[in-house]
């Protein structure tokens, strides 16, 4: 068990059960359920508000099952986008993933510059304008997504290969390639707008 929970949860769970006082123990649950879900540990938060929400004080019941709505995605607006918000915060600011965009971004850059330059001047739709910048476009992003997800999962130190890699990889190719497609559909709306020649 200590190795499903961790040894600081497993320790402080221990140090709990041994309590008597239901409201020292509701509290004292509630407290660490709250900071499991801050550090983003939402399955043991879940349990924990359920067990409040149905075992705890009158005084916290309420408050648990409010929680509770929020970790598993309903509650109020204001709660689910102060959750989200700070999941935002958490995952914009970790090394790992900052690692992994940076390496991620130079793979697409260096591999659409590449492919552009091996296609310029060649006869055909690939050869110039538009068709050589999507199958530049394409080349880099074919190889952005499995370096973004596989330098993430190295910066996290989990297993290249190891559980949820897949859907990992596929979040990774619809999120990037939302992002690359919206920006570049906005950037040719811009320009056009900016061209008296197609108004």
């Amino acid at each position: 068990m200590e190795r499903s929970l961790g040894r600081e949860l497993f320790l402080e769970l221990t140090a709990l059960e041994r309590e008597r006082d239901v409201g020292l123990f509701s509290e004292g649950l509630w407290r660490t359920a709250q900071r499991q879900e801050a550090s983003g540990r939402t399955d043991f938060a879940e349990r924990a508000y359920r067990w409040l929400k149905d075992c705890g004080t009158a005084d916290l019941r309420e408050n648990a099952e409010r929680r509770l709505a929020v970790v598993t995605g309903g509650g109020s607006f204001g709660e689910r986008f102060e959750r989200l918000s700070q999941g935002f915060a958490k995952e914009a600011s970790d090394p790992a993933m900052l690692l992994a965009m940076g390496v991620g971004g130079s793979i697409y850059k260096a591999t659409k510059l590449a492919t552009m330059s091996r296609l310029a001047g060649r006869a055909g739709y690939w050869g110039r304008g538009l068709g050589m910048k999507l199958a530049g476009g394409f080349a880099g992003y074919a190889l952005e997504a499995p370096v973004f997800t596989a330098v993430g999962r190295w910066g996290r130190g989990e297993k290249l290969l190891g559980p949820g890699s897949r859907e990992e990889l596929l979040s990774s190719c619809l999120v990037l390639g939302a992002m690359k497609g919206g920006g570049g559909l906005s950037r040719q709306v811009l320009r056009g707008r900016g061209n008296p020649a197609l108004e």
